[in-house]
């Protein structure tokens, strides 16, 4: 991936490249995906540089997420380390993006940017940084590509001393809540959309392991399955159809799931 600790993966919109961060390396590129979905190699290399205010964990970039734009014609680039989403178009003929200072859109210093999604109309892009634990809303111009933070608003409890990081967001399908999970806390935290695109925390409930590094929603929006690094646990939640607030209703070891689906390699 031409750089190290690849930590993220997309597509591009017409399905011809594979980008990928590298999140040590400080660096992000395309990959072709030739006929034979082996990939080629990149068509696209590019670092960034600088560095933020946390001289620990911002001595330099440190590219996390390569999110597309609503259109797919842009790609924003989440540097944990410059506290930036940096803006670039897509030229998806040759496999380049095209750096476009105009499109960066800024966090705030300390906070590391990590991940964000957008609201399924496009209005909104909701971002976790892992540094600060907090959520960022910005309100979204489709026709310009720019953005104007609205809100910012904690994932933590008030009384929580212990160190923790921000990690996974994830947005329901029915567009009314996002989801965000929290290491070392070890908590999901939900938030409710509401009209004006910014978020009321609703919940905050213990993930049922220790790290989740990451989620997933099903494709329904029914349950919540959370990935512990450190206990090598999947645990489903339910969520509630009415509310969206989350109950724990299954753990798994993931060496057990490993064996449920291996007959289906075959």
């Amino acid at each position: 991936t031409c750089g190290a600790d690849a930590c993220y993966l997309a597509f591009s919109p017409d399905g011809k490249y594979l980008m990928a961060a590298n999140y040590s390396g400080g660096s992000f590129c395309l990959l072709p995906i030739l006929p034979d979905h082996s990939l080629g190699h990149a068509s696209c290399v590019l670092r960034h540089q600088g560095k933020g205010v946390n001289a620990e964990r911002q001595e330099g970039p440190h590219p996390h997420q390569m999110l597309l734009s609503p259109d797919g014609q842009s790609v924003y680039v989440a540097d944990l380390g410059l506290d930036r989403l940096a803006g670039y178009q897509g030229d998806w003929n040759r496999g380049w993006l095209l750096p476009k200072e105009e499109l960066d859109i800024q966090g705030i210093p300390g906070q590391g940017i990590r991940h964000g999604v957008f609201d399924k109309d496009g209005n909104y892009l909701y971002v976790m940084t892992e540094i600060a634990c907090e959520v960022n809303t910005y309100r979204y111009e489709k026709e310009t590509g720019k953005a104007e933070l609205i809100q910012t608003i904690s994932a933590m409890p008030k009384d929580c001393d212990i160190p923790s990081l921000g990690a996974a967001i994830r947005l329901h399908p029915n567009g009314k809540w996002l989801y965000v999970s929290v290491r070392g806390s070890n908590h999901l935290a939900v938030f409710r959309i509401d009209k004006d695109g910014k978020l009321t925390l609703i919940q905050r409930k213990d993930s049922g392991g220790e790290i989740p590094r990451d989620f997933i929603l099903s494709p329904g929006g029914r349950y919540l399955l959370a990935g512990h690094q450190d206990t090598d646990t999947i645990c489903v939640f339910e969520i509630d159809q009415d509310t969206g607030e989350l109950t724990l209703v299954h753990t798994e070891k993931e060496v057990n799931c490993v064996t449920v689906l291996a007959p289906w390699k075959n």
